[in-house]
């Protein structure tokens, strides 16, 4: 397969899942594609314009209680994700001690591999992957909110160029794909997440 044309398939359920099943048919996951990058984001919790254009998932409200933009992009060596968290405006500590904005992604179902960065903008994490999050106005709009960068090592969640991987992001300590400490508002995604059922 020629590598420039490569995309690293991420498998989810599809968000009908839970009606199908109730019907007794079996749906196909639902499928985020990955696009060749020849020139990687900057990791630095910023969305400069024309750096990210692959948009793959869209969480509007009220289906989810964050809008929120997720970005795919790879390269032969590492997966780069982008969240654009629009609707989280605030960048302090809130609700309870210690607890901070959060953005979680959960890779392989056998095996679960968390991805993370917790904290305030400027935070930057270096853990087998590397985030960087932070506070600022994107193409999605221009007031300032959270935004979360990673890139992530195809080793590091056992897969490769071409190759499929399970994703999710599940509620941890009511914090997932974007969590806004301010609110308490959090997006499961998909929506009818549930851990221990690899259809969903």
């Amino acid at each position: 397969m020629n590598q420039s044309r490569s995309v690293l398939a991420l498998l989810v359920p599809s968000l009908l899942l839970c009606l199908v099943i109730h019907s007794g048919f079996a749906a196909a996951r639902e499928q985020v594609n990955s696009e060749w990058t020849q020139a990687p984001p900057t990791i630095d919790g910023k969305f400069n314009q024309g750096e990210w254009a692959n948009l793959q998932i869209v969480m509007r409200r009220p289906t989810f209680p964050l809008e929120a933009y997720a970005y795919f992009e790879n390269d032969a060596s590492n997966l780069y994700v982008l969240v654009d968290s629009v609707s989280d405006r605030t960048d302090v500590e809130a609700l309870y001690e210690n607890d901070y904005d959060e953005c979680l992604l959960v890779f392989n179902f056998d095996d679960p591999i968390p991805v993370q960065i917790v904290g305030e903008g400027g935070r930057k994490v270096s853990a087998g992957f590397f985030a960087a999050m932070g506070f600022g106005p994107s193409p999605n709009s221009t007031r300032d909110h959270r935004i979360c960068e990673f890139s992530i090592p195809l080793d590091y969640i056992h897969t490769g160029p071409g190759q499929s991987v399970d994703l999710c992001a599940p509620e941890k300590r009511g914090r997932s794909t974007s969590y806004d400490a301010a609110t308490g508002a959090d997006n499961i995604w998909p929506k009818e997440l549930v851990l221990s059922n690899i259809e969903t």
